[in-house]
This record gives structure tokens, sequence and C-alpha cells, in this order.
């Protein structure tokens, strides 16, 4: 694309003046500020007005008090031991029955059928046979 625009002197001149006028509206000229001139103040101001607000917020209106407390010291021995009120740990018992444990394979799971040549025989809409969908190129070399 960059071939066609300056095939034609006169879309040259174009795109050199549509250059020239972004660069003056972006960096300015002597009469007026361009577009960088004033972000710069803007944030300049921003920064100015952040920092005095926060200078009025960090000196205080009032003296502040400061809040004494008295040292506890240490705690009794009797105070820090649980007494594990409400648990009732007579009745466990920490080695399980093993004929209690769940087994993961469950004894109602039938086995597998198998075919004749040992694998396992999955029911299900593979074994339908269904006509091939229309525009459908068939399959010439499949030995069965």
């Amino acid at each position: 694309m960059y071939r066609y625009v300056f095939a034609n002197r006169w879309i040259a001149l174009l795109f050199v003046a549509v250059m020239a006028a972004g660069a003056a509206s972006l960096v300015g000229t002597e009469d007026s500020e361009g577009v960088i001139d004033q972000a710069t103040q803007q944030i300049t101001q921003q920064r100015d007005d952040f920092e005095r607000v926060a200078e009025d917020l960090a000196t205080p209106d009032e003296p502040s008090r400061r809040v004494e407390q008295e040292p506890k010291g240490f705690l009794d021995d009797s105070d820090l031991v649980d007494d594990a009120e409400g648990l009732d740990v007579s009745g466990f018992d920490p080695t399980p029955d093993p004929g209690n444990i769940m087994d993961p394979q469950p004894d109602h799971d039938p086995a597998p059928t198998m075919n004749d040549s040992g694998d396992p025989v999955i029911f299900g809409p593979a074994d339908i046979d269904l006509p091939p969908p229309p525009g459908a190129i068939p399959d010439e070399g499949v030995v069965e």
C-alpha cells in the first residue's frame, strides 16, 4: 500500500501535509501549545493537587493520644491446657476393621463380555449399522 501513496505527486503532497499538521498539533507551534504540552501541564497540576491534599491529611488537627496498656504477664499452665469438653474419645478405635473399608470395585459389577478374540465387547451406538450420510465418499479398499 505504501507504494501507491507516492505514485501520484498530489497524493504524496497530501500525505506530507497531513503528517506536518499532525506533528504541529502534537508538538505545537510558536503561537499555540501542542497536545503533549497540554497533557504535561494537566499531569503537573494533578500531582500538585494530590501533594497538597496529602500534606493536609498528614498533619493532624489535634494531638494524638497514646493509650497505655498494662503488661499482662504470663498465663498459668492450667489456663493454657484445653480440657476438651464435649469431645468423647472413648469409643474411637484408631485401627479400622479391614472389612468395613469401602471396596473400590463393588461386587455387583458384571465382568465384561468377551468376543472370540478375547477383546471386550462394547455395546452402544457403534453396534448399529447406519447408512452413510448423503454425499459421503465410500471406503473402497477396506478389506473386512
